[in-house]
């Protein structure tokens, strides 16, 4: 309620800040339909296909949210913790409304949306679907907990605007050389189908295996018919959660008392 407030009457002060967000809603809206569309074609090409390339994208999802929350942190301050630290207020009291907080806002919707165009891409019987259901709500909680754990963990050295320089040009870095590493898978690959999907394979199964794919990794594994496979990823994402929570809310009340 207090986001929605914020940014109702910020909007109402600022004609450019409710252009902005239009048109950070329609951009937003575009992309989720490009990927939506991309979901639905999936369902009709094989599991192994779908499988692949659906844990993979929600991978790169899950930690696209913990890096750009690093790198655009402090730009949206309407509900930074340290303006609840002169409140009698304990983190376990602030944190779902921070978490749910984190779906107000053009980002929060698309993510939510595109999680949900798994279901297109999985409906191939009651047990994928199923694994989907349960899957969707896990990987958009992780998401949202990766950036307010990311943030929370690294607030006293994000605060200074030399480490957030720093951090940017790494990360850029890091972006130029994943560029030229698919470049060069592609010149490995050399045209040839074969070469691609067997690359395509190992990149996904190495990211079902990480801490931001173990989820998305479910229902693949349940189309399959391994059940417990899917099981294994299932436990080690709610313990990801819970560990998230908890390691979130610690650091969170540190801002809440320093």
């Amino acid at each position: 309620k207090l986001k929605l407030t914020l940014l109702r009457n910020a909007l109402r002060r600022s004609v450019w800040r409710l252009i902005g967000l239009i048109l950070g809603l329609l951009y937003a809206l575009a992309l989720v339909a490009f990927v939506v569309a991309g979901l639905v074609a999936l369902r009709w090409t094989s599991i192994e296909l779908t499988a692949d390339v659906t844990v993979l994208a929600f991978t790169a999802l899950s930690a696209g949210w913990l890096v750009m929350s690093l790198l655009v942190f402090g730009i949206d301050e309407t509900l930074d913790p340290s303006r609840f630290a002169l409140l009698p207020v304990r983190a376990r009291e602030i944190m779902p409304g921070l978490l749910v907080s984190g779906l107000v806002g053009s980002t929060g919707i698309a993510t939510v949306l595109v999680s949900l165009g798994l279901f297109a891409s999985w409906s191939r019987g009651v047990g994928p679907v199923l694994a989907t259901a349960v899957a969707i709500p896990i990987g958009v909680a992780t998401c949202f907990l990766l950036s307010r754990a990311g943030t929370a963990a690294f607030a006293s050295a994000l605060n200074s605007r030399r480490f957030r320089d720093s951090a940017f040009v790494g990360i850029a870095l890091i972006g130029m050389g994943i560029g030229i590493a698919a470049n060069l898978v592609g010149n490995l690959a050399d045209g040839r189908l074969g070469d691609a999907r067997a690359i395509l394979a190992q990149a996904a199964g190495v990211a079902g295996w990480t801490p931001f794919g173990w989820v998305w990794a479910v229902p693949a594994e349940v189309a399959r018919g391994h059940w417990l496979l899917a099981g294994v990823r299932l436990v080690l994402a709610c313990l990801l959660v819970v560990g998230l929570w908890l390691g979130g809310g610690h650091y969170l009340d540190r801002r809440l008392t320093e």
